[in-house]
Parts: structure tokens; sequence; C-alpha cells
């Protein structure tokens, strides 16, 4: 899927300032180096990178995360109306979905990038697509399931996944009937100490 862009990663570095990775054009002159990478967070459900064009000189960041958390954290003209129609779509068919969003930044000096505060980077940001991937299930998984089900063991699903592309996968690999309705439970904090507020949608 990367060779189809026409972009290839290569090992050349800078001498002026540190360098991730490095990316050049197949069919032009340009550069594009990560300068500063900000790792995934699991607690954040996002991960980001300052990516900088040697050609034109601009700096720009780059978040990818869950489609949630993207769409709180993006400029709310940058995002379709269709966002979580579209979104639904995707993971209701099993697919993985991530959300991308960028947004230009001003560098003046490297040695600033380091002094660069996450959260304030990462906000205010521009929407610009849903990637969907298809992660398929393996045949040895649904036999080992099975097996478990035959010898009438419980089995279930942990995942950091969107609900509906877990319950999609969930009826693919008969953890559940693809039959059967299920509830998505979504458990936040309440408004008094040591509650929680549990909200029920059956499918």
């Amino acid at each position: 899927m990367f060779s189809q862009t026409q972009w290839r990663l290569t090992n050349k570095t800078s001498t002026s300032h540190q360098v991730f990775n490095r990316f050049e054009h197949a069919e032009s002159s340009c550069v594009l180096e990560v300068v500063k990478q900000y790792e995934f967070i699991s607690t954040l459900q996002r991960m980001s990178v300052i990516v900088i064009n040697n050609k034109t000189k601009e700096a720009q960041l780059f978040v990818k995360g869950s489609p949630e958390i993207i769409h709180s954290l993006s400029q709310k003209d940058s995002i379709p109306k269709n966002y979580f129609e579209s979104l639904e779509a995707y993971t209701s068919k099993g697919l993985r979905v991530i959300a991308i969003a960028s947004k230009f930044i001003v560098i003046d000096d490297f040695t600033e990038i380091e002094t660069l505060e996450r959260d304030k980077l990462e906000s205010d940001i521009r929407f610009v697509g849903l990637i969907a991937m298809k992660n398929k299930v393996k045949p040895e998984s649904l036999s080992a399931i099975q097996k478990l089900q035959h010898a009438d063991i419980d089995t279930l699903m942990a995942t950091g996944d969107n609900l509906l592309t877990a319950a999609s996968v969930s009826q693919e690999c008969h953890l559940i009937s693809p039959n059967t309705d299920y509830i998505i439970a979504d458990v936040l904090p309440g408004a008094e100490e040591d509650t929680i507020l549990l909200t029920l949608n059956i499918s």
C-alpha cells in the first residue's frame, strides 16, 4: 500500500537537527522529514508527528487516533456532516477505523520543537479523513474458539477497537451468533463520587 504513494523511506539524516524518518518522492524533489514524534498513549487515544517539507520549509503536524478523539479535537468546519454515519458504516462491517487530522505550525528554530506543548499542538486541528482497514479472522482462530465452546469454556474478547467493529468480528468468529441481538454499554463516571453512568444500546 505504501509503495503505491510514490514515496520511499530513506536512511539519510541531517547534521542540523534530529530526523526520525525521511521520505523522498519518486517523481519530484520533495522531501519530508519527521523531526518530532509523540508516541501513542492509550489514555489519549492518539499519536502525532511533526513533519518538515524541505521544499517549502513548512512544518505540519499530523495526528492519527480514534475517530471519536480526532472529532473532538478538530475544527468543526473541517468535519463532514456524515462523519459518524460513515464511521458506523465502516465499523459495522468489522473494519478497523482510525482518523487523520493535521495543521500547519510555525517553527523558527529546531530547538523550539522540544519546548512545544503536546496538548496545545494537538488541539484546533483540521480533519483529513478516515482510514478503514480489514483484519481478517484467521481460520485457526475460528477452530480454536469452536473447541473451547464445545468444552463449555467461556470465550471473551478484549479489544481497544470500536465496539461495532468488535461486535462484527465476534459474529464472524462465532463468539456470538450472527442473528443474536447484542447490547453495547457505555460506562462513564457518574455525577456523584463512586458512581457510574451506564448507557445501553441494543443492536
